[in-house]
């Protein structure tokens, strides 16, 4: 699929500059959702288990999955936007904060190289990529 798929994290995001085209989607991954409302940035879609958040996010579009799972909900967001076609993801807070999360995160950009797409992941003054 043309276009680009958007993952918004929960890590910091200081200025998100998001402006996506009408071929692009964007996901909010659990607690990235208050990220993209502090920044009054709206998403398509919303996944996650929302165990960080003191109650379901109010939004039409949404996602939830068990606390007890297999898969970060990175993860599950970028299944989701792999299961809907887009061969180019872009996390967006997903560096920084937790060092655990910026390493899940980038083991998450080899993951979707085996898929045979393209991942980037931006934040923090750094851009990551894995290539196949």
């Amino acid at each position: 699929m043309e276009g680009i798929c958007y993952i918004v994290g929960a890590g910091p995001v200081e200025d998100l500059l998001l402006e996506p085209s009408e071929k692009d989607f964007v996901i909010a991954a659990d607690a990235g959702y208050l990220q993209m409302a502090r920044l009054s940035a709206v998403p398509d879609l919303v996944v996650g288990d929302f165990d960080s958040m003191t109650q379901r996010p109010n939004h039409p579009n949404v996602i939830v999955y068990p606390k007890e799972k297999d898969a970060t909900d990175m993860l599950l967001a970028i299944d989701e936007g792999l299961r809907r076609g887009y061969q180019k993801l872009v996390i967006l807070g997903g560096l920084g904060g937790r060092l655990d999360h910026s390493l899940a995160n980038i083991q998450a950009l080899s993951y979707i190289a085996q898929k045979n797409a393209r991942g980037y992941l931006l934040g923090d003054g750094t851009a990551v990529t894995v290539i196949k």
